[in-house]
């Protein structure tokens, strides 16, 4: 969330996965919309003035967690 808040803040519009892994990189492999990493799929999806980025745990067990361009993340999918 802190990449995607300094990405808004240098183009104007929020970045897709490859363009903030461009800025700066992590040690997992990802594609354009997602990326696994300690246990959960992140995924992002971006609208035409925010994002939206969730965490699925890979395994059942922990609970899942979504943060937005509010910069707050919430517990659960809502």
């Amino acid at each position: 969330m802190d990449n995607q808040e300094a990405f808004h803040r240098g183009r104007g519009r929020y970045g897709t996965l490859t363009e903030l892994f461009a800025q700066a990189p992590l040690d997992v492999p990802h594609t354009a919309d997602s990326f696994e990493r300690r246990g959960y799929r992140f995924t992002l999806e971006l609208g035409s003035d925010g994002y939206r980025l969730t965490a699925m745990p890979a395994q059942p067990g922990p609970r899942s967690f979504t943060g937005d361009d509010s910069g707050i993340i919430r517990p659960g999918l809502e």
